[in-house]
């Protein structure tokens, strides 16, 4: 997967808003930005039952 809407495809677009409880404008925006925020990550990669590129979580510090 080499894109936030991949995973989000990947997992499913309903599963993520109910997991995170956000909205379909939230949902829009991280597939617009190409990043996810990185409390996701976990949950995610839970969800995908593989691990997943950290590159595309916004962890504070790492080079985007």
């Amino acid at each position: 997967m080499e894109t936030a809407s991949d995973i989000i495809d990947f997992i499913g677009h309903d599963r993520v808003k109910e997991a995170f409880g956000v909205s379909d404008e939230r949902m829009r925006q991280v597939r617009r930005d190409n990043k996810m925020p990185a409390n996701w990550y976990d949950t995610c990669e839970r969800l995908a039952g593989r691990p997943l590129a950290r590159t595309l979580f916004a962890f504070k510090g790492a080079p985007s």
